[in-house]
């Protein structure tokens, strides 16, 4: 049975530093730029839904193989309520 990744959303990433903060209903969790499975977010990111593993850090737990979650296509989803 595979263990499904944690959601949250990212509160704030600043990329002069390369840090950042997740959110979830439980903890905030740093984020480092390396963490993410592609590149970190650029400009605002606050409210972006991210998928994601925690792994132990010298300071405690973080977040790990970081994934940007799509934000669902509204036209697509208008386009089904209408039928």
């Amino acid at each position: 049975m595979a263990i499904q990744p944690l959601r949250g959303k990212m509160l704030w990433f600043n990329e002069a530093k390369n840090r950042g903060v997740i959110s979830t209903e439980e903890e905030r969790l740093p984020v480092d730029g390396g963490a993410f499975e592609n590149e970190p977010p650029q400009g605002p990111c606050s409210g972006l839904v991210v998928e994601f593993d925690i792994e132990a850090g010298e300071e405690g737990p973080r977040a790990a193989r970081v994934r940007m979650v799509p934000e669902p296509d509204s036209r697509r989803a208008r386009r089904r309520r209408s039928h």
